[in-house]
């Protein structure tokens, strides 16, 4: 169920039923501006790469703390080493949005973190900031990950 109608006071709302079962609605002044949100919404269930909107808007930091809670349960000293990459993630990225994190902003960093530390630690860091953002999208909070081997940084030898 999908639908664009216009309001008494004259703005248009758009709503739509997503996969979740749930009702989602926003109004626009003009129907074009509602009817394109509408679209964009079907479309992304189509292609099944939907997110809620409310957890879209999920910072990076708050991500890494429902990460980190269900990493726990892991071996200790994995554990320990999770959270000393996850200290480095989130002084770099913890208060911006998980959806505005591009492949070009991975890739800076990594360069940043190639002047800093061992060619081993900044690839372990990649490695766990691909595992962050792997499970975001398997928990459907992104549609797609920012981290690849395009910015990767060259493996220890």
């Amino acid at each position: 169920m999908a639908s664009v109608k216009q309001r008494p006071d004259g703005t248009w709302r758009a709503r739509y039923r997503g996969p979740d079962g749930r009702e989602y609605a926003k109004h626009a002044k003009l129907k074009r501006d509602a009817q394109a949100w509408l679209d964009d919404a079907t479309a992304a269930m189509q292609a099944g790469t939907w997110v809620d909107p409310r957890t879209s808007k999920m910072t990076v930091g708050e991500w890494l703390n429902t990460w980190e809670a269900g990493y726990a349960g892991n071996r200790p000293g994995t554990v320990k080493s999770a959270a000393t990459h996850l200290k480095l993630i989130r002084a770099k990225f913890g208060t911006r949005q998980l959806r505005s994190i591009r492949s070009s902003d991975v890739k800076t960093w990594m360069a940043e973190l190639s002047e800093k530390y061992a060619r081993s630690y900044v690839y372990a860091i990649h490695r766990r900031l691909a595992q962050v953002f792997t499970d975001a999208v398997h928990d459907g909070v992104v549609a797609r990950s920012p981290v690849s081997r395009r910015t990767s940084p060259p493996a220890a030898s």
